[in-house]
């Protein structure tokens, strides 16, 4: 099972799901970590499904994975840093079939 970071609450059922599909650990106080805490946290982890307010730059990060309809998000990424690698889900299956 694959291991992830949330970095901030989710509305309980995603929480629930989140759990049920991987290894979570959640942020449960729903603190704002600074980034070397956001780095030493992730340590170990295959994944970490963070906030727009998180504070990570393309030396922490190398893969994104936006989860939902449409790419805005993913355009956004690629006008700032086209080296990084950015996957899209829209579906479960999209969920089981991602490469990490």
């Amino acid at each position: 099972m694959k291991k992830i970071l949330v970095t901030r609450r989710l509305l309980r059922s995603c929480e629930d799901r989140a759990k049920e599909m991987f290894d979570a650990n959640l942020n449960l106080n729903d603190e704002l970590y600074s980034q070397k805490k956001l780095i030493e946290m992730s340590q170990g982890c295959d994944g970490i499904l963070s906030a727009l307010t998180d504070k990570l730059d393309a030396d922490d990060v190398d893969h994104f994975i936006e989860i939902g309809p449409g790419k805005v998000l993913s355009g956004l990424v690629k006008r700032i840093n086209r080296d990084v690698k950015i996957d899209t889900i829209n579906s479960i299956s999209d969920i089981e079939g991602l490469k990490i």
